[in-house]
């Protein structure tokens, strides 16, 4: 029996490929029947399918490299897809940029799906000493003109570029408190959400589609751990600036926590097997209207 390889697959968001880890991508796509229970029947007989609000899931490796836009914490990718929001009264997310006619593709190696419509959800980032540093992210999708994208056989690029530049890993990491060096920090992770939600709106001619026809932004949040040595009373405390700096070949991203909230770690103690860590968990707030809970530079 033939197999179908991992490495055959494909996400395409936009006009760039990016590379996803194995066993680090997930196109989430239930078609929620509804399968009624009624006197007269013994058993399920009636359905039809619901409604469906999917997503997708990537790991991404995250590479240096400058020839493809594969990296999504460059700068201008990072904040198009995830941080950016309107100057109107929806202060929404933008969705991601086609390209022939597709904002997202997903392919498993055999088949898969180009969805027109799609945007940025959440992302997380994390790194550790001898470790990648980590990103992971959401992507919603919806579609506007209320047609259901049919499966492909056709990977998003047939070609298969191969991906260049290095893996980005912790030497590539600093640290900042209030705008002096942080030292001591073991590991961290940042998650960022948009906290979006699928748009139940019907248009006036019908049929209604099982899609949403818009995904919509809510109020975004952002948390963070951050583990040290056991050896201060505080490592961190609330008002406190922290920043996170990548630079690594053509990837030079600063995220900024622009006031931190220690909700855990100042006054919670652990007896460990080995040496004594702190975690200290992170709620995110921003300074005013005009400054969030995390800013990508």
């Amino acid at each position: 029996m033939s197999i179908v390889q991992f490495y055959k697959s494909q996400v395409k968001v936009g006009a760039n490929l990016w590379p996803v880890m194995p066993g680090g991508g997930t196109l989430n796509w239930p078609q929620n029947h509804a399968v009624p229970s009624m006197a007269g029947n013994y058993w399920a007989i009636n359905y039809i399918e619901g409604f469906q609000s999917p997503s997708i899931d990537v790991a991404i490796p995250l590479l240096d490299g400058s020839t493809w836009n594969n990296c999504p914490i460059k700068v201008a990718t990072i904040n198009a897809i995830f941080m950016t929001r309107t100057s109107d009264y929806q202060h929404d997310v933008t969705k991601v940029t086609q390209s022939l006619g597709i904002g997202l593709a997903f392919f498993d190696g055999f088949s898969g799906y180009g969805w027109p419509d799609a945007k940025g959800n959440s992302f997380s980032i994390s790194g550790a000493k001898g470790e990648d540093v980590r990103f992971n992210c959401n992507f919603m999708l919806f579609s506007a003109a209320g047609t259901v994208p049919s499966v492909t056989t056709t990977p998003p690029d047939n070609t298969y570029p191969y991906f260049q530049g290095s893996p980005i890993r912790f030497q590539s990491l600093s640290f900042t408190k209030n705008g002096s060096a942080m030292d001591g920090l073991l590991s961290f992770n940042v998650n960022f959400s948009n906290n979006c939600s699928p748009d139940m709106s019907m248009v006036g001619a019908g049929p209604q589609s099982v899609l949403p026809v818009d995904i919509n932004a809510g109020v975004a949040t952002m948390s963070a751990q951050f583990v040290f040595q056991a050896n201060a009373s505080t490592h961190l405390a609330n008002g406190d600036v922290i920043t996170i700096s990548i630079t690594q070949n053509s990837i030079t991203t600063i995220f900024t926590l622009n006031a931190i909230i220690v909700d855990d770690g100042n006054k919670s103690r652990n007896v460990s097997t080995a040496r004594q860590l702190r975690t200290y968990n992170i709620i995110g707030a921003g300074t005013s209207n005009l400054v969030p809970p995390l800013t990508i530079a």
